[in-house]
């Protein structure tokens, strides 16, 4: 009896899945970038409650979207009427098209990784040209924390502590949708700004090193880094 209560089901919901509902094209996409094209290390869009976002990396309004069917309506904030019709969407793919061009997209819920585990991630600023805090700090997977202040901090010289449970998960989090195996190193170049050490190491004696200035980081790691200076900075070390 059971089975055919669960088997119902699915043609109920089948049933409603076939009508002319416009499809949920709600998160982060991903574009795919074109035979011998570079898009760079991250570019997307976002739709999020009623508005589109262009991610690539910096997160920018588009302005408000609306579904019509298969087509999506896009009215930019200069008050500018966008159309993009949707070739094909499921739940990890999108391919929508505009007049002259088409653009596939896969969902960002296909980094995610619930396999990562970080052991340690420790963070390393350098010489600053304009008097920003120079620290090193590394957090364990317990939660510890060992800062040492070197200049422009509040507190110099070594700091233990525990980190807060929540930002803690929350670093969690954003390491198993950093996509680390696929993070390469940025060009460096000439610096500008304060060299960033980012080291991650992870599972069973994997380490991943990163260096660069932090508009220069990896996309997918600035939410990390960020957590890491939000807790020094509330516990007034920076």
């Amino acid at each position: 009896m059971k089975i055919w209560l669960t088997i119902l089901g699915l043609i109920l919901v089948n049933s409603v899945s076939g009508t002319n509902q416009p499809p949920n094209i709600e998160g982060d996409w991903i574009r795919v970038p074109l035979k011998n094209e570079i898009i760079g290390d991250y570019n997307g869009i976002r739709f999020d409650a009623d508005t589109l976002y262009n991610v690539s990396p910096a997160i920018e309004a588009i302005g408000k979207y609306k579904l019509k069917g298969d087509t999506i309506l896009v009215e930019n904030y200069e008050q500018r009427l966008f159309t993009y019709k949707i070739q094909k969407h499921t739940s990890d793919s999108l391919i929508i098209s505009s007049s002259d061009s088409e653009f596939k997209y896969y969902s960002r819920r296909l980094e995610f990784d619930s396999s990562l585990i970080f052991n340690s991630i420790f963070l390393g600023l350098g010489a600053s040209p304009d008097h920003r805090p120079e620290f090193k700090v590394r957090l364990s997977r317990s939660g510890k924390m060992k800062f040492k202040g070197s200049k422009n901090c509040k507190v110099k010289g070594t700091n233990i502590f525990s980190m807060d449970k929540s930002r803690l998960k929350k670093i969690d989090s954003l390491f198993q949708w950093s996509n680390i195996n696929r993070t390469i190193q940025p060009e460096l170049g000439a610096l500008t700004d304060q060299m960033i050490t980012l080291t991650i190491e992870y599972n069973s004696n994997q380490t991943k090193t990163i260096k660069g200035e932090y508009y220069k980081m990896p996309f997918r790691l600035r939410g990390l880094i960020w957590t890491l200076f939000r807790e020094l900075r509330i516990r007034e070390l920076i």
